[in-house]
């Protein structure tokens, strides 16, 4: 089932405002915590930097899962050249007498 919503066109642009502020200058949600303007503009931009702030820690985490990932398929394929030389030596026999 799809929901109709309806934002208002401030708080959206407010909010919009608020993401840019954080992607664009790194600024942090806690930078508006002592402001005690209560209006919907300041609370808006302030969700703004916060959804940024979710959105940046998902792509940390998939950066880091990749360089895991990469990290062990590059352990798993030394691992697996090392099994690969060590079959085609044979074990020195003893000398013949």
């Amino acid at each position: 089932m799809e929901e109709d919503l309806n934002v208002n066109q401030e708080y959206k642009k407010a909010f919009n405002e608020g993401y840019m502020l954080a992607s664009e200058l790194g600024m942090k949600s806690d930078a508006l915590k002592d402001i005690n303007a209560g209006g919907n503009r300041i609370k808006a931009i302030a969700h703004g930097i916060q959804q940024y702030e979710i959105d940046h820690s998902k792509e940390i985490k998939k950066d880091n899962l990749r360089q895991d990932l990469n990290r062990f398929e590059a352990s798993m394929t030394k691992e697996v050249g090392k099994d690969n030389r060590d079959q085609g030596r044979e074990t020195p026999s003893e000398p013949s007498r």
